[in-house]
């Protein structure tokens, strides 16, 4: 639990003036650019602890989104977050979160729109306390602005700094900008982004469209996936052709449980985990050492040998019971397979050997 207390701790705790207004956040220290340290020096290097906006899904003072395609409710969930953030309730009633000083910068609507909205959020949440509304600034510039401008650059990170805000929500990263989004120039404004919450130690989270596939991420250029620290995605549930709910995924995480995760994966698995297919070296199979997929096939040319037929599930089952892989490798092998016609699937699903690997 102290753990936990001090991952949600403030980096930087906002101090009130006498008037009662925020002040300024202060600076961090400055580190050292790139200073050259052994592995065995970083093992008891004196770093600062991860720290969360969100327990392990939101990190503090780094660029993270919330990606959703039109209509999904972007903004409702930011509201949200909002919400909890200001009085340190859990947010969804499920994560935690460290009570802190909210920014939401809304470039698609004016005061009146959200007026409208965030009365209907206190309506159906409840109207916060007078101590937790003090606690979130609204920031409206309808029709967008141009953070690569360094002036208007500057006028962000000053108004984060003179409210003290620790978490600026930005709807949406289209209107931050004039460039084409499946540019690679998009890579500049992603590091000024970046910059605006490295310089103030305030993390920016932002509102990002998803492509026509929702299921692929954001739309534009990949440099602005890259620049996340972290990303959450929202799909629509539908039912009947309506959509009942919406889907909230981690899809991106460069610190937090996925770290444990991949440190005690084989590097099969951790290659399979990422989509890649490892390809061992020639003299490898000669000392002895052949490679996973290779133990695969004879497993598969075992099961599937004279021309018998299985279902995808039922190989995956045979791959795990006789311990030759681990179900996401047994797919992704499997996938593999039936692209290069190492297997081939009839029209009943039944799945069998290629005629020249039949053993």
């Amino acid at each position: 639990m102290v753990a936990v207390k001090e991952a949600l701790a403030p980096v930087m705790p906002i101090a009130l003036a006498k008037n009662g207004k925020h002040a300024p956040i202060t600076q961090a220290a400055e580190v050292l650019p790139y200073r050259a340290v052994t592995a065995r020096e970083l093992r008891t290097m004196a770093v600062p602890p991860r720290q969360w906006v969100v327990m392990n899904i939101i990190p503090r003072g780094l660029l993270s989104a919330i990606v959703a395609q039109s209509g999904t409710g972007k903004t409702w969930l930011m509201l949200m977050l909002a919400r909890a953030l200001a009085t340190g309730e859990k947010w969804a009633e499920k994560y935690l979160v460290c009570q802190c000083v909210v920014g939401i910068l809304d470039l698609e609507g004016d005061y009146t729109g959200l007026q409208e909205r965030w009365l209907a959020l206190e309506c159906g949440h409840g109207q916060l306390s007078d101590e937790a509304a003090e606690h979130v600034f609204f920031l409206s510039d309808i029709g967008g602005l141009n953070v690569l401008d360094k002036d208007t650059a500057a006028k962000i990170k000053a108004s984060i700094c003179a409210h003290g805000i620790e978490v600026l929500m930005v709807d949406t990263l289209s209107r931050t900008h004039s460039l084409d989004e499946n540019s690679a120039d998009m890579r500049l404004v992603m590091i000024e982004l970046e910059r605006v919450a490295r310089d103030t130690g305030c993390t920016v989270i932002l509102a990002h469209h998803a492509g026509k596939d929702g299921g692929r991420g954001g739309r534009g250029s990949s440099t602005i996936k890259d620049a996340l620290q972290h990303e959450l995605s929202m799909t629509a549930i539908e039912r009947d052709g309506e959509v009942t709910g919406v889907k909230i995924a981690l899809t991106k995480a460069k610190s937090g449980p996925l770290i444990s995760h991949m440190a005690t994966m084989h590097i099969e698995e951790l290659a399979a985990y990422a989509g890649v297919k490892i390809v061992f070296d020639d003299e490898l199979p000669k000392m002895g050492r052949p490679s996973k997929d290779d133990e695969i096939l004879v497993s598969l040319q075992k099961r599937l040998g004279n021309g018998r037929t299985a279902t995808r599930s039922e190989l995956v089952n045979h791959l795990i019971v006789n311990d030759v892989c681990k179900a996401r490798k047994a797919e992704s092998y499997l996938t593999q397979a039936l692209d290069d016609g190492t297997l081939t699937k009839d029209a009943r699903g039944q799945i069998k050997l290629a005629d020249e690997v039949q053993k």
